[in-house]
């Protein structure tokens, strides 16, 4: 999973996709949800959402035909490219992409090199440990407020 999030084994055909921003002439995109915690919690059930993009009048109609099959929720755009950039944008190659699929073309144990491929720089990991503190620091102080406020 490291390598497809870290993007070491998307396809050439991802890599440069020709049908970002909704130009593909498709009646629907279809695709994860990514970030649906951030603005429906109650539909992140960690099971997976799915995002679907109408994008003609056709695709309307299918959806509406099949709206009583499954919970559909209305969202803007913007929230669904919050977490899906790549509905607008190529994503950027795993610099060690190549040396992923030659050795996996040689049959090598993808157990013992995928992880050392994958592994992010030092300085990478140190900029998400910081990130990771700050998130967890503004949590403990809002709580604080939160309850000094109920002392009163």
């Amino acid at each position: 999973m490291r390598a497809f999030l870290r993007n070491a084994i998307l396809r050439p055909s991802c890599i440069e996709c020709p049908a970002k921003a909704q130009t593909s002439g498709s009646d629907l995109t279809l695709g994860d949800f990514w970030g649906i915690k951030n603005y429906h919690p109650q539909l992140d059930d960690d099971k997976g959402t799915s995002l679907v993009c109408v994008n003609s009048e056709k695709g309307a109609r299918l959806i509406e035909r099949i709206r009583a099959a499954g919970t559909f929720l209305r969202v803007p755009y913007a929230q669904a490219l919050a977490g899906n950039p790549a509905l607008e944008h190529n994503p950027t190659p795993h610099p060690r992409r190549r040396e992923f699929f030659e050795r996996l073309n040689k049959a090598e144990s993808l157990h013992a090199f995928a992880p050392k491929i994958t592994k992010l720089p030092f300085s990478q990991r140190a900029r998400n440990f910081k990130a990771r503190c700050l998130r967890f620091a503004s949590r403990c102080l809002k709580l604080l407020v939160k309850k000094l406020g109920k002392i009163k």
